[in-house]
């Protein structure tokens, strides 16, 4: 799945994205409040000012990933890599 599809969906209120493909993709400054990304592969995404408030990020691999100032307010991380 590609950063524009997820996005196109999210947009039209789909929130489960489970085990979704994201290597290297660019979801700087998104708002992804509530997001489902539950064991997805986000290795060397940008991620940087994301808002992922409330967001499911179970089994995530965030391996390389630019986290800088993003939001995760009441996220769930539980098992993240790293």
């Amino acid at each position: 799945m590609t950063a524009k599809e997820l996005l196109r969906r999210y947009e039209a209120r789909e929130l489960l994205f489970k085990n979704v493909h994201l290597r290297a993709s660019d979801l700087s400054y998104q708002n992804l409040r509530r997001i489902c990304l539950y064991g997805a592969d986000l290795t060397d995404a940008k991620l940087v000012g994301t808002n992922l408030a409330d967001a499911d990020l179970h089994y995530a691999n965030l391996t390389g990933s630019n986290r800088q100032g993003w939001s995760t307010k009441e996220a769930n991380l539980w098992s993240t890599f790293p």
